[in-house]
């Protein structure tokens, strides 16, 4: 190896696409120990290899490839950040099944398959399954329309080309390859260098690629679910979604599970593994973080994601089209005449927006990577665009901390295994990963600096005042037995869910407040109100401030590592959202292969078959981690029959919601903690009404007008712009001081029956009416409840009075034993 191939190697930038065994026969293409493809020399000197090796001094440059190529062509454009164009599109297929089987658009196999047909090429080269032992995936020659969509899909792995050179060296015909940037490079080197490759290859697929991986990066997703180093079998790293955006899909992976040895599918949200970010940058390969071709600038067409405002509410795919080729121009052309394509012409700047961050990587912050290179090892390769802008302080840091990610990813991962410890890995790189969003944080957050015990996971949010007491009560239960455990705000809820706002408590120097006097700005102690720091909270603020003092709160990170999860209670299990992995995660997915204890305490379906909260899809797709958990109960009789017939739980017990496990004592407390709620006078009837319907209000008035008294009502939301909802001490107050209580809430019913308080229950399907039977019945309750519909029919005469004394009986044992259940299956 000469001298400048060895400065390549020592500072990691060798691209590892094979070309190199077709220039020197001695050498060959291998994985490192770090799962990345690197040449290994002859003994001999290799200089000729120096030609085909990107960033070695003597190979040319991206713009010297092109001009060669592209700048005789008439009518085509350039661009600097593009390179050379003659149409730039963004589309899809419209014909067949390319674009159900392609990762975006599908035109990639379109315009391969039809070339073949064309009798334009013999072969198209791309990445395929591989037959090897221990590899996923490797370069192969498809020669069928049917082997090429066979072949489609966007590969997160490292592919080498060297067999497959060899092979279009020996054998007659032409071809067509495909590859991410630097392999195309790599390629068009070579083919300046030999015949046989020039001759053979006649068109160039490219690519827009944010970064190489190593193979270590299928191998972690799927270790962190139970699937060990060597025992993954497959891995789809791109499946689409009907529903949701373009960015928005899933990953599927089979494999052998160490926990029970069975051959298990896991279907994941695309964000979910701990190394998914492709911001945080795991197993990077070190030659990406110093290119500057974003485009694909030596293909003859570069293929891209559209990830554009107007394309990403398509969630089957759009692709970006950079076209430098007349020939395949026309071969576009006529799929749109034919209507087998469609495709948006696009302006340069629309192309350039569809990979906004990935300019910025390769362009503007280059240099910084450039510089500090230079300064560490004294070498830098040399690049087209060498200077920038200076970047911020943020900036570098950035670029400081993505570096750190890529190379101790490298190296605490083979440590991992060494160990044979996927949560060593975690353990050594969350501190990177959480310097990285420390840099993109709020200003906020309400993590508290307590050892927890475990983590709830139930429904958040401040739109409903049963389930934030319901929230409470489970914390406040742990609590009372000598259990700390917080409560989780979940992924999908606003900011203003994790926002706890406290008062300045450090005094300002005397001279930076005069000068903020001045300046007319708030003073250093000035506590902001909820409204200045979110314009849409307006109406939650008691709500707000309740959950503020009483929960223990904080954002869910799926990086936590307790040793007991609760799920529950409320309707957690109905796919309110026709989102199935927000509901996976009540079912507790991101726990993934992790070991540790899985509790669901009262969780709801909220209706009486599963065909009603969850699509055939959904009841998959959450299957195994049903199986997972070790302890499981539901609030409802119909919840365990469900669990049975669906997912073959028969284990599943009945417990009361939590808000049962605490005395009317305990919820007096907290009214009584409220001086300006304990003076209110609440009146004798009490209404709080979901969604309140004309129907509805013209039922409460007959019955004041029956009973001859006044009422206290409680909206569920805000109605104008300046209501406020009440204070939630205030709401319980009105359960426990009322006469009467008219409500269609679960939640409603069960305060007024932990105050013994009479009440009317009126029932909606859409509300999850089953859980309302279902207790009525359970406790011996009747005449309380009336449907929706049958307003009109109900006699307020014909009430029975329930005997308060059996009711408190079946209470006492039902929550005895509900709360014996939860205490049993922590330890």
């Amino acid at each position: 190896m000469n001298k400048n191939l060895k400065t390549v190697k020592d500072h990691g930038l060798f691209v590892g696409s094979g070309v190199e065994s077709i220039v020197d026969s001695g050498t060959q293409t291998n994985l490192n120990q770090y799962g990345q493809y690197e040449p290994q020399y002859s003994d001999n000197d290799a200089s000729g290899v120096e030609k085909v090796t990107l960033n070695a001094q003597e190979s040319r440059n991206e713009n010297d490839i092109s001009d060669t190529i592209f700048s005789g062509i008439r009518g085509i454009k350039q661009d600097e950040h593009i390179g050379y164009y003659l149409k730039l599109y963004a589309g899809h297929t419209i014909e067949g099944e390319y674009r159900a089987r392609g990762s975006s658009g599908g035109l990639v196999s379109w315009v391969a398959s039809k070339m073949l047909e064309a009798g334009m090429v013999d072969g198209f080269i791309h990445v395929v399954k591989s037959k090897k032992p221990g590899i996923l995936f490797e370069y192969g020659i498809s020669r069928t329309t049917q082997d090429i969509q066979a072949g489609s899909k966007s590969r997160y792995y490292p592919a080498e080309l060297s067999s497959v050179l060899k092979e279009v060296k020996k054998t007659p015909g032409t071809y067509t390859v495909i590859g991410i940037p630097e392999i195309i490079t790599e390629v068009r080197l070579l083919a300046e260098n030999d015949p046989d490759i020039a001759k053979r290859i006649k068109y160039y697929f490219g690519l827009v690629c944010g970064h190489q991986k190593t193979t270590k990066y299928a191998e972690a997703i799927a270790w962190e679910y139970g699937i060990e180093p060597g025992d993954l079998e497959s891995i789809d790293f791109r499946v689409k979604k009907d529903s949701g955006q373009a960015i928005e899909y899933d990953m599927v992976f089979t494999g052998k599970t160490k926990h029970d040895g069975k051959t298990k599918t896991y279907t994941v949200r695309n964000n979910e593994p701990f190394v998914s970010s492709w911001a945080h940058g795991f197993f990077k390969a070190r030659f990406s973080d110093f290119t500057d071709n974003t485009f694909n600038e030596n293909a003859d067409i570069t293929f891209g994601d559209a990830w554009l405002d107007e394309y990403n509410d398509d969630p089957h795919g759009n692709n970006i089209v950079i076209v430098r080729n007349k020939a395949l121009l026309e071969l576009l052309k006529k799929g749109m005449r034919d209507a087998e394509l469609k495709l948006d012409a696009v302006s340069a700047d629309t192309i350039k927006r569809s990979q906004q961050g990935l300019i910025h990587h390769t362009r503007d912050e280059l240099p910084y990577r450039l510089q500090k290179e230079q300064e560490a090892k004294g070498w830098t390769p040399h690049k087209r665009y060498n200077t920038a802008q200076p970047l911020t302080a943020d900036r570098e840091k950035v670029q400081d901390i993505r570096q750190q990610i890529a190379k101790k990813s490298h190296i605490y991962y083979k440590q991992a295994i060494d160990r044979g410890d996927f949560a060593y890995f975690v353990k050594k790189m969350q501190p990177l990963v959480n310097k990285y969003k420390d840099l993109y944080k709020q200003p906020y957050d309400t993590t508290k600096p307590v050892k927890a015990d475990g983590a709830i996971l139930t429904l958040t949010g401040y739109f409903n005042y049963g389930n934030v007491l319901q929230r409470y009560a489970l914390q406040k239960f742990l609590r009372n037995n000598g259990y700390k455990f917080v409560s989780y705000v979940d992924r999908y809820s606003a900011p203003r869910d994790i926002y706890p706002v406290n008062t300045r408590t450090t005094l300002e120097k005397i001279h930076v407040a005069i000068k903020r006097f001045f300046n007319y700005e708030k003073p250093y102690w000035y506590r902001p109100t909820y409204n200045e720091l979110f314009t849409d909270v307006h109406g939650w603020e008691n709500i707000i401030e309740f959950v503020n003092r009483y929960i223990w709160i904080k954002p869910f990170n799926p990086n936590d590592t307790y040793k007991t999860y609760i799920v529950g209670s409320d309707q957690v299990w109905r796919n309110w959202w026709g989102d199935r992995e927000k509901v996976a995660y009540y079912f507790l997915n991101f726990l993934k292969g992790r070991k540790a204890n899985r509790i669901a305490y009262a969780a709801s379906f909220g209706k009486d078959t599963i065909e009603d909260v969850m699509s055939h899809d959904d009841i998959e797709y959450v299957r195994p981690y049903v199986e997972t958990f070790d302890h499981i109960s539901v609030r409802e009789a119909t919840g365990k029959k469900i669990l049975k017939q669906t997912w073959g739980r028969n284990d599943a017990v009945e417990v009361v919601d939590p808000t049962l496990l605490l005395s009317a004592d305990e919820y007096t407390e907290i009214i009584d903690a409220n001086e300006k709620v304990r003076h209110e006078k609440i009146q004798p009837m009490f209404s709080y009404i979901l969604g309140e319907t004309p129907e509805i209000r013209t039922f409460i008035r007959r019955l004041q007008d029956k009973r001859q008294q006044a009422i206290t009502r409680i909206r569920a939301h805000a109605g104008s712009e300046d209501d406020i909802l009440p204070p939630v001490e205030l709401w319980l107050k009105g359960f426990r001081d009322a006469e009467l209580v008219i409500t269609n809430s679960f939640h409603g019913m069960m305060f007024a029956i932990i105050n013994n308080t009479d009440f009317i229950i009126i029932g909606k399907e859409a509300g999850g009416l089953a859980r309302i039977k279902d207790f009525l019945k359970k406790y011996g309750i009747v005449g309380r409840l009336v449907e929706e519909g049958k307003l009109d029919q109900f006699d307020i005469a014909n009430l029975k009075p329930i005997d308060w004394q059996e009711m408190n009986a079946k209470r006492a044992k039902y929550r005895t034993e509900s709360g014996r259940w939860l205490l049993e299956s922590l330890k």
